[in-house]
């Protein structure tokens, strides 16, 4: 049995839909935070054999039933708290749930000899801030030890776990670093994951505003520019061949940076990069209206850092298959269905 937590939200129920395809045993544990039932009620029409538990995973007994009734192999944990307001308590309880679930899974792990556990990660948590030309990142970049934001430092923190129990484990550990896809949602409202030069450009669409090049370059990612978007069935490849992949794995803990081409020829090298302009001359491009950029002579010579995915493809035969334009182009045509109507 395959037990997805979190499978209702928005990555792990395109998972468990993608999984039930071919594999019927399938658990879901999900406290329905981020998520609603109906999902699982549209999940149910291609696999009724779904089960799901809407129950806390931060409650370890009522997860150690599930186990105890179930033979599970292997655990995709997708759970995330999402942080809306920077105060105190929503800092405290997005650290208390993530880590304390991190925590029971690799308990009940043990306990149950547990053969595989898939995390999923990020890329934003590698270290950018003293890189001043264009750059691919891969998985042995330095991870950030300064300024870093709370959801950030549960995946840093969790990561690391896994690392310290991989040798005196029987369960082989993977970590997805990816991105956030752009999420097919009604809300254009900043949040972490919104706060990326795609999604500045869609907000300046929506609202008429001229952009200017601070506001482009103000992200979360330190003084650089981090070109890192995912479409969600890309993403969802990934973690199928994961699931393959960990099942033969000699490692006992292996990452994958996941994450769309960004350069614009086949050659990967740091000359092909998509820069700035060009990223936003593709927006333009593929929705057909022009973004009206202030000073763009300001921006055109910042370094550009990619993620380096070379990794996933020559050991995951993962490779990806929407484009940088194929990505702006589905969410503009959500953003027509859905926003304007």
């Amino acid at each position: 049995m395959i037990l997805i937590v979190g499978g209702l939200g928005y990555i792990g129920s395109n998972l468990v839909f993608e999984l039930s395809k071919t594999i019927k045993d399938i658990r879901i544990i999900d406290n329905l935070s981020n998520s609603k039932m109906d999902i699982y009620h549209n999940l149910l029409k291609d696999n009724p054999n779904l089960r799901i538990d809407v129950i806390d995973a931060t409650d370890y007994h009522k997860l150690l039933e599930i186990f105890n009734w179930n033979f599970i192999e292997t655990i995709i944990n997708v759970a995330h708290t999402k942080l809306n307001q920077q105060t105190s308590d929503h800092i405290l309880n997005n650290y208390t749930n993530d880590i304390m679930i991190h925590f029971n899974l690799l308990k009940l792990c043990k306990l149950f000899n547990i053969k595989h556990y898939i995390y999923s990660s990020s890329v934003y948590i590698y270290d950018t801030h003293l890189i001043d030309k264009n750059y691919f990142i891969d998985e042995g970049h330095p991870i950030k030890i300064t300024n870093i934001d709370p959801y950030l430092k549960i995946k840093i923190v969790s990561e690391e776990i896994l690392k310290d129990i991989s040798d005196h484990s029987c369960t082989k550990f993977l970590c997805l670093r990816h991105s956030e896809p752009l999420e097919f949602d009604h809300s254009l409202k900043d949040n972490y994951f919104k706060n990326t030069i795609i999604h500045k450009l869609f907000d300046s669409l929506l609202t008429n505003k001229i952009l200017l090049p601070n506001e482009i370059l103000s992200t979360n990612n330190d003084i650089n520019i981090v070109i890192n978007y995912i479409h969600i069935k890309d993403l969802i490849d990934a973690y199928i061949l994961s699931l393959n992949y960990i099942k033969t794995m000699t490692l006992n803990i292996d990452i994958f940076n996941i994450s769309v081409d960004n350069i614009n020829t086949e050659n990967i090298s740091t000359e092909n990069i998509y820069n700035i302009t060009e990223l936003i001359k593709i927006f333009n491009k593929t929705i057909l209206e022009k973004i009206e950029i202030k000073k763009m002579e300001d921006i055109k010579k910042i370094p550009i850092i990619c993620i380096d995915n070379t990794k996933a493809k020559n050991i995951l035969k993962w490779k990806p298959f929407y484009t940088l334009e194929k990505i702006i182009q589905d969410y503009y045509q959500f953003y027509l269905n859905q926003i304007l109507k």
